[in-house]
């Protein structure tokens, strides 16, 4: 809770506090099984700040590191995220 409060204090603030969410990439992630459904483990959302420039926001909800893949603004993503970390990336 303290990475999401410095994220959406800090660095964050412009997308998260200030911004509006937009269309999340297509990202692959592990997926767990909760309340009889598949869940992955990497929760994600992608958001657009007031001047246009664009973040997504990563957030491990595991106690394992987690692998995330794929496509973001037009760069390939790869980033490995520590248990129960968060992370903007621009």
């Amino acid at each position: 809770m303290k990475k999401w409060i410095a994220l959406y204090q800090g660095e964050g603030k412009d997308f998260l506090a200030n911004g509006f969410q937009i269309k999340p990439p297509a990202l692959t992630c592990d997926t767990f099984r909760f309340a009889a459904r598949q869940e992955r483990t990497v929760c994600f959302a992608a958001y657009e700040s007031p001047s246009g420039a664009r973040a997504l926001v990563l957030a491990n909800a595991t106690g394992k590191p987690q692998r995330v893949t794929g496509e973001w603004q037009g760069r390939p993503l790869d980033i490995t995220l520590p248990p129960h970390d968060i992370r903007l990336v621009k």
